[in-house]
């Protein structure tokens, strides 16, 4: 695929970009998350947390949306390549191509109410608020960007594993920072674990479609059943301990690493790599090596 047209000298060094964009975004969020803190002390439920049962965090609608402004920063370096990530028409088959996914999770985690309950009258509202954040934040931070920007730069088709299995991995140990919301180190182990299970197919739907939102829905959908779980809600949406309906989310996870690997075939990785030629509108592509050979770039 290679990279056309304007020359970026930073963002043509992909995995050093990924990394830089995912600490733009990580950055950005904390203004947002100050937003979130002022208002988990007016709206009842809204779940505050504590760092170190002393620093005050809450992520919910304002994390979310503060996550959306790298995009224009990103738009403004790349003014007449970019389409954009938000594309509608690729929710449908995004969805479906995780449903296998989607589904066994959402069954851990309506197996786990049954022994939990649900949340308080406040819950359904709350968990709506709060389940947005990390469905926009966590895909901007390990996806969105720094996954679209590889795409750009993409010289064979081995980018497509490569890029799936780091944004899975630095998604996956992101989930051990809540030992220090409370969590043990076992749970958050294995949360950790789900997390990339679950990032894979998050990651390869992306890949397919070159759709953000389908994922961000994906993520949010997931995230709402699991925070109207009573041990979830009540603890912010943090695990702290494991029941039968999370071994069966846990199952997902592993489910979702197949299922993603099936996903991104070698079969369809030149059809991936027509994707992300029409999100960057590369009218005229140079060949591009595949894994069998050189093929001409399409659109």
């Amino acid at each position: 695929m290679g990279t056309t047209g304007n020359k970026h000298p930073l963002f043509d060094k992909p995995y050093l970009s990924y990394f830089l964009l995912l600490l733009l975004v990580t950055t950005v969020i904390q203004f947002g998350n100050i937003g979130d803190v002022v208002l988990a002390f007016f709206l009842p439920g809204y779940a505050m947390m504590y760092l170190f049962d002393t620093v005050p965090i809450a992520v919910g609608i304002f994390t979310g949306a503060s996550a959306l402004l790298p995009i224009l920063i990103f738009k403004l370096v790349f003014t007449k390549e970019f389409k954009g990530l938000m594309n509608p028409s690729g929710v449908k088959d995004g969805l479906w191509l995780m449903l296998p996914v989607i589904l066994l999770s959402i069954t851990g985690s309506v197996v786990a109410m049954t022994s939990c309950g649900v949340t308080t009258p406040y819950g359904m509202f709350i968990a709506v608020l709060r389940c947005i954040a990390p469905g926009i934040s966590e895909e901007m931070m390990f996806r969105g960007l720094g996954v679209s920007n590889i795409m750009r730069c993409a010289k064979d088709e081995k980018s497509i594993l490569r890029i799936t299995m780091i944004s899975s991995i630095l998604f996956g140990l992101s989930h051990m920072s809540n030992i220090v919301l409370g969590a043990s180190f076992e749970v958050s182990l294995i949360q950790c674990v789900y997390a990339i299970g679950v990032g894979t197919v998050l990651c390869a739907a992306y890949l397919r479609t070159g759709s953000l939102l389908s994922i961000i829905t994906a993520h949010a959908l997931i995230d709402l059943v699991e925070l109207i779980r009573a041990d979830y809600s009540l603890s912010g949406g943090v695990m702290t301990g494991i029941g039968t309906g999370d071994w069966i989310i846990l199952i997902s996870g592993a489910l979702g690493i197949f299922w993603a690997l099936f996903l991104i075939r070698k079969s369809k990785r030149s059809d991936i790599i027509r994707v992300w030629q029409d999100r960057w509108g590369k009218p005229n592509i140079p060949p591009y090596e595949t894994e069998t050979g050189l093929q001409e770039g399409e659109n």
